[in-house]
């Protein structure tokens, strides 16, 4: 998907606030953990730094979305509390890897909710 398609899905399914918002995080977030910038990177062979950064666009829009209740209350919190985060978290991964390319194809928001679902996973068994 060209990036300014991407960007078009992006505001009809969330809104030009959602987009507003993603744009902000990629200037946040331009620094890792390991203290290198974008701009030091070598230039990726398989665009793996577009997709992490479409990505990252997509886990913003996450935080806007319609499951986030009035308290900020995610359906993760509550997973978290009842102890079946690292578990729910993995199963739901699993869900949307044997989804990709049945259901609408090889459709890319598959791959996202799957990389969304793996993110979540390592941030609740870190500790372990």
């Amino acid at each position: 998907m060209v990036a300014h398609q991407y960007k078009d899905e992006v505001n009809h399914m969330y809104g030009q606030e959602a987009n507003d918002m993603m744009k902000e995080s990629r200037k946040q977030s331009s620094k890792t953990d390991y203290g290198k910038t974008i701009e030091k990177r070598p230039k990726f062979r398989y665009n793996e730094d577009k997709m992490l950064n479409d990505v990252i666009d997509y886990i913003s829009t996450t935080y806007q979305g319609h499951y986030v209740g009035k308290e900020d209350i995610q359906t993760t919190d509550v997973w978290h509390t009842l102890g079946s985060a690292a578990t729910t978290t993995r199963d739901t991964a699993i869900k949307y890897l044997m989804r990709y390319g049945k259901k609408g194809g090889y459709n890319k928001k598959d791959l996202f909710k799957a990389i969304h679902y793996i993110v979540l996973l390592n941030h609740f068994t870190e500790s372990e």
